[in-house]
């Protein structure tokens, strides 16, 4: 969010069909077409298949694409908040890379780094260094697919750990071409595989590491692990220790994990599997890196979407709707549509959970009359925006979040 409004990508449809760059303006309600990418008629300015943007020290969004551009095979791109001009900062093409996996990312030195999954040197992608300044890209190091390589196919943007290091994940290649976590100095542009991914050890990582609290670092494995399900991993960049802290069990427990897992303002960890849980159909979970212990806190239906991809965002301390207000309970508000779907275990009964616009008046309220329940609710008369809701009980507050309603 950035004055008071989101940004991102669409990846198809709007005047040209290949999507566009938005605008969503939570006060006022209103949706922007900002940008409509155009890779028809030639134009060559990018297209479908847009990435996070991030909002860089400069003022200005950057984004990439996976095709379009002069050579088709995505470019990286600027846009100005201000003047809303789009600039194709560097065209990506299959011969010295394209296609790249996830954002990229600033790090603190005021560089841009990413990830090209396809092309380079070797054909098996690099991690790349934008200057926003000059707009000049350096490839940085060229993975490897050759004989005995270390690895290849990288996936997810690089995370930063400290001034010179950063560290990834490749999908396949390395001693059991089930691929490696590595890293590089990118002041020496030296590149260390750290660790070999084993089929009971987790294989096919997916989405970007992720840094915690603690000091480790954390990802998710899509297959593979004790049970083959996937698993959720942690690695001590100190000593090189990999822990396979969690194997989805499939079934109820869910499996596949897509996208990596965040950590919320309460500490925890949370991620989505794409299949399994009590639905079948993917669900949300939290880890308590205190504890260990795994929870389901939202299994998918088809009434409110299936399949769940990628990652979830934590916005204003409620990670999607999650709020966490004591060690062992939890409530979690979800939108879809023309409903409201509120997954609660709670200590107190005869609650009452409100609903307020952004003026503060109460559009909705619903008595909560038991510990804990899944309850659905019909708001089809409700606008566009975002609300604020709360859990009370004797004039005390429980719980309390907000939410966007977009339908």
């Amino acid at each position: 969010m950035h004055n008071g409004k989101f940004y991102g990508c669409a990846d198809g449809g709007a005047n040209n069909y290949e999507g566009v760059i938005y605008s969503y303006d939570t006060a006022a309600n209103v949706y922007i077409d900002l940008y409509d990418f155009n890779t028809n008629d030639g134009c060559f300015d990018g297209g479908t298949g847009c990435s996070r943007l991030i909002l860089a020290s400069n003022g200005k969004l950057y984004g990439v694409t996976n095709i379009g551009g002069t050579y088709n095979g995505g470019v990286i791109f600027s846009f100005d908040l201000i003047s809303l001009n789009y600039t194709v900062v560097y065209n990506l093409n299959y011969f010295t890379g394209a296609n790249t996996s996830d954002a990229i990312m600033q790090a603190n030195n005021g560089l841009m780094y990413g990830i090209v999954t396809y092309g380079g040197y070797d054909t098996a992608g690099y991690m790349f260094c934008l200057n926003p300044v000059t707009n000049v890209v350096t490839d940085i190091h060229d993975f490897n697919c050759t004989s005995g390589c270390m690895s290849h196919s990288p996936i997810g943007a690089p995370i930063q750990i400290n001034d010179s290091i950063f560290i990834g994940t490749t999908n396949k290649g390395g001693l059991n071409n089930w691929g490696v976590i590595y890293s590089i100095n990118v002041h020496t542009n030296a590149y260390t595989v750290l660790y070999n991914f084993t089929t009971l050890t987790g294989i096919t990582p997916i989405g970007s590491l992720i840094k915690a609290t603690n000091g480790l670092i954390y990802g998710v494995c899509e297959t593979g692990g004790n049970l083959g399900y996937g698993l959720l991993f942690s690695f001590d960049i100190s000593n090189n220790s990999y822990i396979d802290i969690h194997d989805f069990t499939g079934g109820n427990g869910g499996y596949q994990p897509i996208g990596n897992p965040v950590q919320a303002t309460d500490g925890k960890l949370y991620g989505t599997t794409s299949t399994g849980g009590t639905n079948g159909q993917g669900n949300i979970y939290k880890y308590d890196l205190l504890t260990n212990t795994y929870t389901e806190i939202h299994s998918f239906n088809f009434a409110e979407g299936v399949g769940p991809y990628f990652y979830l965002n934590e916005v204003g301390g409620e990670t999607t709707g999650i709020k966490e207000y004591n060690n062992n309970n939890y409530l979690a508000v979800y939108s879809n549509l023309d409903k409201i779907t509120i997954n609660y275990e709670i200590n107190n009964q005869n609650s009452l959970f409100r609903l307020k616009d952004i003026t503060g008046r109460e559009v909705y309220n619903y008595h909560l009359n038991s510990s804990n329940g899944l309850e659905t609710f019909n708001i089809s008369s409700l606008v566009n925006g975002i609300y604020f809701w709360e859990v009370i009980n004797n004039l005390s507050i429980l719980s309390k979040g907000k939410i966007a309603l977009i339908k």
